[in-house]
């Protein structure tokens, strides 16, 4: 690869992250009014990978193309999610008050997001098991009834902030009902998974709290089980005890109050703004697969965390 003028980081040879300077703080983009400004000018400077820092003094290659995000998050062979394989952990860690301690834990996380090979596929199992054991249409149902009450809440205000009120609402109401909680339970761990999520001062306590809850929600199912996923994973015969199934459902946690409200997110953006797309929700043709194909491929109004870290170097 030849160097030029706008791209002079381009050459034959490898670009190592340590020797990268003046890396730019990933929180600058959530600081914007317009954040996609921020990864365009990544992207104009680096291309679809680049160099960035995600807090003082730890760097780290941030994937903004999709089909490498796709590559990075199937290639296990290359890119391992386990946690631990962090190299930062070999550099001293970090400090017990950071906002990422939880997102990069040095001890194992029994969960399928957080394991590789045979570990993964034996934890991933059974939480398939348990989203086929749940009634499509109640859940459908109650979604619905959800969405409706949302929409009742501001529609004769004629105006409202959709991420704020809508977006990032449904997920936690129904991810919280899916795995077990009641709506007062739901409330709570919707609001420390999301200062986990943010990074917050008090992220790693907040992290301590969600597993307290799970793990009790975990005791509770086993000795009394309901139409849940909670229910379901305590009684799966892959599940080998309390913790495992307590991680697993920390994983449905966090991906249902962060992917969840990115695509809902981006649904209503594109909706709203592009009438091609808006005209074939009402096609016939136009199914859910293909609406979220066109979403899932535009720039999205929020980032979507995905951890990897280099299987070997």
């Amino acid at each position: 690869m030849r160097n030029t003028q706008e791209r002079p980081w381009r050459d034959t040879k490898p670009v190592r992250l340590d020797d990268v300077s003046g890396l730019k703080p990933l929180v600058h983009a959530s600081e914007l009014s317009e954040p996609r400004e921020f990864y365009d000018a990544l992207a104009s400077e680096w291309g679809d990978v680049a160099p960035v820092e995600l807090e003082p003094g730890v760097p780290a290659w941030l994937v903004m193309g999709q089909r490498l995000v796709y590559d990075v998050m199937r290639n296990e062979h290359l890119f391992a999610t386990d946690p631990r394989t962090w190299n930062g952990h070999a550099r001293g860690g970090l400090p017990k008050t950071s906002g990422l301690r939880p997102v990069f834990p040095s001890h194992q996380r029994f969960s399928a997001t957080h394991s590789d090979g045979a570990l993964r596929q034996r934890l991933r199992e059974p939480l398939d098991d348990a989203f086929e054991q749940l009634s499509e249409g109640i859940t459908a149902a109650k979604a619905r009834s959800i969405c409706n009450l949302l929409i009742d809440r501001f529609q004769d205000r004629g105006r409202a902030d959709l991420m704020l009120e809508y977006a990032s609402v449904i997920p936690f109401l129904v991810i919280a009902d899916m795995v077990g909680f009641d709506p007062e339970d739901g409330q709570r761990l919707f609001d420390l998974t999301r200062r986990v999520a943010a990074g917050a001062p008090d992220a790693a306590s907040a992290a301590i709290d969600v597993d307290q809850m799970l793990a009790e929600l975990v005791v509770l199912r086993r000795e009394a089980p309901k139409r849940d996923l909670a229910s379901s994973l305590v009684a799966h015969p892959q599940m080998r005890d309390d913790v495992e199934v307590a991680h697993t459902l920390l994983t449905v946690a966090y991906s249902g109050n962060l992917t969840l409200t990115a695509w809902i997110a981006q649904t209503l953006l594109v909706t709203l703004t592009d009438s091609r797309f808006s005209a074939g929700c009402t096609a016939a043709a136009s199914t859910s697969t293909t609406r979220w194909t066109r979403c899932s491929g535009a720039p999205p109004p929020r980032s979507t965390p995905c951890r990897g870290s280099p299987a070997r170097t």
